[in-house]
């Protein structure tokens, strides 16, 4: 970590503000992009997900979650790319997606040669709806089944999820993660599957489920309330061993989950947890996976996104290219970005000039002030700033009229 190019402040690092801080010592990120992949509106070929899979190997993601479904390819295909990363195969021993019963997807999962397979129990209340002969009990004993059955068809490691833990009875929670690692399980994994969830009850479950139980819990915080990020933060502050991820947090269910990079971002910055991440090559993996699947990288989306590198009024301007620390929260190459100028309404003449000079271009001081008024008529008919393309040719042709 080079904390020259953390530009944060110290009140984060204040003993009063730390106090109850209690992030563990080794912190693991579960990336979930290709579990999700199935059901994505794109349809990923197998080499774009050894794509997208090598790209967070490299960026220093320690595990990759899977679905079932075609895991055994998928994880061929990761391994014959060169992947490291453990791989994790999620399955549910209930509704089993396209197998014949939940034995078989467990079956399907540990043949796959995953690292880690990952049996996920529903909440009672949804299970029964969709089973209405399952009780509560037979719940529990199906979780506490599906753990042994993973062990007895040779899986190297166990973890049990929960989705829609912050709406689960909390006696469920600890009674079935207790029978769970005593059979072997090393993870909790606390689902809060509808974004239901504030960061102070994220932290009291963290803390109770991992009390009660004697096992590692790990988090997985969905967006609805906008507390994806906050949540899963609030978790690992209070002692989570891990969390999941996704990247530019696209789950395709409502508004995501908490993505990769602002994890990551937030803890080394704000926390002074440096996880080892190739942090620089974080927007380039947005913007492969943003190919891969067509989803846009939202404009305004924190970390990844161009607009956050980017200023255009003059009294900003005018202090940044001297000190970029005036600006911004830390240095943007520390993720693979850099300063841009901004072309949209709004932008002055040290803004205009310093683009004037980064694209080489040569138009009289003089009619710097013309080039500015045009520059911000055409983003306001435009309702968007300019390209540079744009801006070059607004420029030639102000310097052909002379």
């Amino acid at each position: 970590m080079d904390k020259s190019k953390i530009y944060v402040g110290s009140l984060n690092s204040l003993d009063t503000v730390r106090q109850g801080e209690q992030l563990v010592d080794t912190i693991e990120l579960v990336e979930i992009t290709l579990r999700e992949e199935v059901v994505f509106d794109a349809r990923l070929t197998l080499s774009q997900k050894a794509q997208l899979a090598k790209a967070l190997d490299d960026l220093g993601v320690p595990t990759l979650q899977l679905h079932a479904q075609g895991c055994k390819e998928v994880i061929s295909a990761c391994r014959d790319a060169g992947v490291r990363a453990r791989m994790e195969v999620e399955c549910r021993p209930y509704h089993p997606y396209g197998y014949a019963n939940w034995k078989e997807e467990i079956r399907v999962a540990v043949g796959s040669g995953a690292d880690l397979v990952h049996p996920s129990i529903t909440t009672p209340r949804k299970w029964i709806l969709g089973e209405p002969a399952m009780s509560v009990e037979g719940i529990k004993q199906r979780a506490l089944d599906a753990v042994k059955l993973a062990f007895d068809l040779g899986a190297p490691k166990v973890t049990l999820g929960f989705t829609d833990a912050p709406r689960t009875d909390l006696g469920f929670l600890i009674e079935t993660g207790r029978m769970a690692g005593e059979a072997g399980a090393s993870t909790l994994v606390l689902n809060d599957t509808v974004g239901v969830a504030k960061p102070s009850l994220m932290r009291f479950l963290v803390q109770k489920v991992t009390r009660e139980t004697g096992v590692k819990v790990r988090v997985h915080c969905h967006n609805d309330f906008g507390l994806g990020t906050a949540n899963t933060l609030a978790a690992l502050d209070a002692g989570a061993g891990g969390a999941e991820v996704a990247v530019n947090g696209s789950d395709p269910a409502r508004s995501g989950i908490a993505p990769l990079a602002e994890i990551v971002m937030a803890l080394m910055c704000l926390y002074e947890k440096d996880l080892g991440y190739a942090t620089e090559k974080l927007t380039e993996v947005s913007r492969l996976f943003s190919k891969c699947t067509g989803m846009p990288i939202d404009e305004q989306k924190p970390i990844v996104a161009d607009r956050n590198w980017m200023y255009k009024r003059d009294h900003i301007m005018r202090t940044i290219v001297l000190d970029e620390s005036i600006q911004f929260p830390y240095s943007p190459g520390l993720i693979g970005q850099s300063f841009q100028i901004d072309l949209g309404r709004g932008v002055g003449a040290v803004g205009v000039g310093t683009k004037l000079r980064q694209l080489g271009l040569d138009v009289p001081e003089a009619m710097v002030a013309r080039l500015v008024d045009q520059v911000n008529e055409a983003a306001v008919e435009k309702k968007r700033r300019l390209t540079d393309a744009e801006f070059r040719a607004l420029a030639e042709q102000l310097r052909r009229s002379l």
